[in-house]
C-alpha cells in the first residue's frame, strides 16, 4: 500500500461516523419524528449522548452474558432487540436535563420485556443524585445544600422547628454507635439556603418508606433495600425544590417527572400481572425475573469505531 493510500483510508476513516455518533444521530432523528420538534445537539450534549450510549452498551453486554450463563432462555438482550423508539424519547428528555450515565447514580439502564413490540423496553431509571441534580439545576432558588440520611432506631435524631424561639428550622442527628445503629426507621432531607430561614427540613416516616416498597420493584428493593429507601428520601425531599420556568427544558422536566411519579395506584392494581413494573404500566408485559438490576456496571474499555454484531446501526448504515 503506498503513503498516499494510507492517507486516504485515514481520512476515510475520520470522516466514518463512529457507533455513538451513529447512537446520536438515531436518538436526535427519531426525537424529531415523534415530536415534529427539531433538535440539534450542542457539544456538551454530544457528549452526554456519548456517554449514555457506553453505558446502555455495557449494562446489555452485561446482561447478555448472564443471559447466556443462565441457560439462554430468554430473547437476546442486545441492541437489535432493544426498542429503540422509546429509548431515543427517554435518552433525548435526560440530555436535555444534563444528566450524565457515567456518573455514579445518575441513569441506570434497565430492560423490561415487551410482549406486545417482542422487544426491550430500555428504562432509563434516574437515580438520586441523577434528581439531586436536574431538580437544583433548574430550582427558582438554587440549594445551597441539600442533605439527606436514613435514621435507624439506635441513632439520636431531633427535629427543631421554626418557632418564637427558633428562626430557622434545623435538626440534631447523632449516631451513637455506627456498628449496630438497627433498623432503619425513617430518614429525613434537609435543605440548606443562603437564607438560613428559608432553610426546609423534611421528614420522612417508617410508613412512607414501607408504602414505597409495597409499590414499588419487588426485586430492587430485595435486593437493594437501603438505596431503594433513600431514593424515597431524596424523591420527598426534591419535591419542595420548585422549578424556574425561565430555566427549566418544560417538556422534558414535564416528561421524566411523569414517568419517576407514575400512579401508585395503577401499579398496585398491575402488580399481581408482573414482578418488574414498566414505567408505561398499560402495556401488557411479560414476567422477567431473571432480568435483575444491576447497578453501577462499570463501563468496559470499547473502541468508538466497533461494530455491533446484530446491532440496529447495521439498519442505519444501510
Amino acid at each position: 500500500m503506498t503513503k498516499k493510500d494510507t492517507e486516504n483510508n485515514k481520512e476515510i476513516a475520520k470522516s466514518e461516523p463512529t457507533v455513538s455518533q451513529r447512537f446520536m444521530e438515531k436518538i436526535r432523528n427519531q426525537f424529531i419524528t415523534e415530536t415534529s420538534t427539531e433538535k440539534e445537539f450542542s457539544d456538551y450534549e454530544k457528549k452526554l449522548a456519548r456517554d449514555l450510549y457506553l453505558k446502555v452498551d455495557s449494562q446489555l453486554k452485561t446482561l447478555e452474558a448472564d443471559r447466556i450463563k443462565k441457560g439462554g432462555k430468554k430473547t437476546p438482550i442486545i441492541w437489535k432487540n432493544v426498542n429503540m423508539e422509546k429509548l431515543s424519547m427517554d435518552s433525548v428528555h435526560r440530555i436535555n436535563l444534563g444528566l450524565d450515565a457515567m456518573l455514579p447514580n445518575h441513569i441506570h439502564p434497565i430492560p423490561f420485556w415487551n410482549s406486545k413490540l417482542k422487544k426491550y423496553n430500555l428504562d432509563l431509571r434516574i437515580g438520586y443524585e441523577g434528581e439531586l441534580y436536574y431538580k437544583c439545576e433548574v430550582a427558582m432558588e438554587k440549594p445551597k445544600d441539600v442533605r439527606y440520611e436514613l435514621v435507624h432506631k439506635n441513632d439520636n435524631f431531633k427535629v427543631i422547628k421554626k418557632s418564637s424561639s427558633h428562626s430557622v428550622e434545623g435538626y440534631e442527628f447523632e449516631i451513637d454507635n455506627p456498628f449496630n445503629r438497627g433498623v432503619v426507621v425513617g430518614g429525613f432531607g434537609y435543605i440548606e439556603y443562603e437564607d438560613p430561614t428559608k432553610n426546609k427540613l423534611v421528614i420522612v416516616t417508617n410508613e412512607e418508606l414501607k408504602e414505597s416498597e409495597r409499590s414499588g420493584n419487588d426485586i430492587f428493593w430485595r435486593k437493594h433495600k437501603e438505596k431503594m429507601q433513600l431514593k424515597t428520601v431524596v424523591h420527598r425531599t426534591m419535591a419542595y425544590i420548585k422549578p424556574d420556568p425561565k430555566k427549566v427544558n418544560a417538556p422534558s422536566y414535564a416528561y421524566v417527572e411523569e414517568q419517576e411519579n407514575y400512579d401508585i395506584k395503577q401499579l398496585e392494581e398491575d402488580k399481581p400481572k408482573r414482578k418488574i413494573s414498566l414505567d408505561e404500566p398499560e402495556k401488557e408485559v411479560q414476567d422477567v425475573e431473571e432480568l435483575e438490576e444491576i447497578e453501577e456496571v462499570e463501563p468496559e474499555e470499547i473502541d468508538d469505531d466497533i461494530n455491533i454484531e446484530g446491532s440496529i446501526f447495521e439498519e442505519v448504515e444501510k
